[in-house]
């Protein structure tokens, strides 16, 4: 995205309407500044499928109602932003959600989770999600076998 954007990158408090085609079809960007660097061409591509894109990429994203582990691995910043992002999930009901960020590795600042951490609670994220949309789109550097039920391929086809 350009510095041009409605939406800034990374540091997002709020939901931040990037598109609006006065559509039906709402998509969702979620993640940490890995979503935030693919909002632009994200954009682009919902322009021309006549959808509208919402971005919120503030931290990596996942329910904090499935473990407090997790939740004291990161910030608290970042705690609340999941938990807000939950509720406007399960009260807009997206049709797609994008969910972005790097999985190469599980370090957060000076602390570190468990790979198996972080894919279970990942994994059962989805399937909280899954239920409120249509479908979910993940970009990640690795993905865990375990997310595969979710993950749906999307035709993105370029004119």
């Amino acid at each position: 995205a350009s510095d041009l954007s409605k939406c800034k990158l990374g540091q997002i408090e709020k939901p931040c309407i990037l598109l609006d085609n006065s559509s039906n079809r709402n998509w969702l960007l979620l993640g940490d500044s890995h979503a935030g660097a693919i909002q632009g061409i994200l954009a682009e591509i919902a322009d021309e499928s006549d959808s509208n894109l919402i971005v919120w990429n503030k931290c990596r994203f996942f329910d904090t109602d499935l473990s407090l582990e997790l939740n004291a691995l990161f910030p608290k910043w970042c705690v609340e932003s999941n938990r807000e992002r939950i509720k406007y999930i399960n009260k807009t009901k997206p049709s797609l959600i994008f969910i972005a960020y790097q999985n190469g590795s599980v370090a957060n600042g000076d602390k570190d989770m468990s790979q198996n951490l972080w894919q279970d609670i990942f994994a059962n994220t989805l399937t909280s999600i899954n239920k409120n949309t249509s479908k979910v789109v993940l970009f990640s550097g690795k993905i865990s076998r375990s997310y595969e039920p979710f993950i749906t391929s999307f035709p993105f086809k370029r004119m």
